[in-house]
């Protein structure tokens, strides 16, 4: 069996569902990328050698719990942030819609809205 399927994700329904697979270099790299920095000054930050952090983000190796610290430290981030899945871009907010004559007048310099 992928051990990516094994990961299970307890809901407090008592249900559980299959995590979503992470891969763990495309994390770090899109990590170090979201800083600008090359693969060079990421592994200066984290104290690794630099083929090292490539042979991690290409999937070439499994770093130990001593790499994984050390890089979580360079990208100042916890360890369990390697593993966490970047947020959704989602947008949040609502709108709201307020027919002519129900909203308040509120003046600006340029326009007179009603809100």
């Amino acid at each position: 069996k992928d051990p990516k399927t094994l990961i299970k994700i307890a809901r407090a329904s008592g249900g559980q569902e299959l995590g979503e697979a992470l891969d763990l270099g495309a994390r770090v790299r899109e990590l170090r990328k979201a800083r600008n920095w090359t693969l060079e000054q990421a592994a200066s930050q984290a104290g690794l050698a630099r083929s090292t952090l490539s042979k991690i983000e290409n999937g070439q190796m499994s770093p130990t719990y001593e790499a994984l610290k050390k890089l979580a430290t360079g990208l100042e981030i916890s360890v369990p942030q390697l593993f966490t899945p970047p947020e959704k871009e989602q947008v949040n907010g609502r709108m709201v819609v307020t027919k002519s004559g129900d909203g308040n007048a509120h003046a600006t310099v340029t326009y007179e809205h009603e809100l």
